[in-house]
């Protein structure tokens, strides 16, 4: 009957949803248990290399503090990042974790020093963390191919590995930062907000809930870790429908 078929609709329609949401769930970096580690003081400051830097300082600088104030200026997290002093690191011993400052450093050897990471690498980024803590993350940055890119995609590409700095893994949605294809937006989606927000929740709220407050499960050992809530909020939905079109079609003298 035709309520029957328009419940069956509606609950397909709930379910494509559903898992449009789980496509589109961020993840976190497999560090440090299920629910990874976090950055503990604020704000976390990257000295920076310019040896290699394409650029004149004053415009990398202005660059870079343009890709950090994109995390930064998410108004549900408490994380803060900045520039600090200059400094010089070696991009291979720093990725190894020898350098215990966070640093951001322009490779003009990339290629050399990475060759397993491709001609379309743009930068790698990566954390060190004691226990549940990170201490100290890299940005190591290729400046070859900085050099002849529009200097904006600078700007989009140190955001995308600062995400990973701070404990974000790559995101299923094509509209996300954090998407591993980088694209030219220079902006965060809602999936980029949810991250961080989710790492680093504001700590305002009712009662003791900070803002931005959520739960995760560990995907598998190993692995990135995604949202719990999206699958809650998908049986969820789906209850409320066949609950709905029940009523519907009792209301109508149908039976189920």
């Amino acid at each position: 009957m035709p309520f029957r078929r328009w419940g069956l609709l509606a609950l397909c329609l709930a379910g494509l949803v559903g898992t449009s949401l789980l496509l589109s769930a961020f993840t976190l970096m497999p560090s440090a248990g299920e629910e990874g580690a976090r950055w503990r003081e604020f704000p976390i400051r990257f000295r920076v290399d310019y040896r290699g830097a394409p650029f004149e300082r004053a415009r990398i600088d202005m660059l870079l503090n343009k890709a950090l104030q994109l995390w930064n200026g998410v108004g549900t997290s408490m994380l803060r990042s900045q520039l600090g002093e200059a400094t010089q690191a070696e991009p291979l011993p720093a990725l190894a974790g020898a350098v215990q400052d966070s640093v951001i450093v322009f490779d003009a050897e990339f290629e050399r020093h990475f060759p397993d990471a491709g001609p379309a690498t743009l930068a790698i980024g990566k954390a060190f963390h004691e226990g549940r803590s990170y201490r100290h993350g890299v940005i190591v940055i290729n400046a070859a191919a900085a050099a002849t890119s529009d200097p904006e995609r600078l700007v989009t590409i140190v955001a995308h590995e600062a995400g990973h700095v701070f404990g974000i893994g790559h995101a299923a949605e094509r509209s996300a930062l954090m998407f591993p294809i980088v694209r030219e937006a220079g902006r965060l989606s809602e999936d980029d907000v949810a991250a961080i927000t989710f790492l680093y929740p504001r700590q305002e709220g009712i009662g003791a809930l900070p803002l931005g407050c959520a739960t995760i499960a560990s995907a598998s050992s190993g692995a990135h870790d995604t949202r719990r809530s999206e699958v809650a909020a998908l049986v969820l939905g789906l209850v409320v429908v066949w609950k709905a079109s029940r009523v519907l079609l009792r209301l109508r003298g149908g039976r189920v």
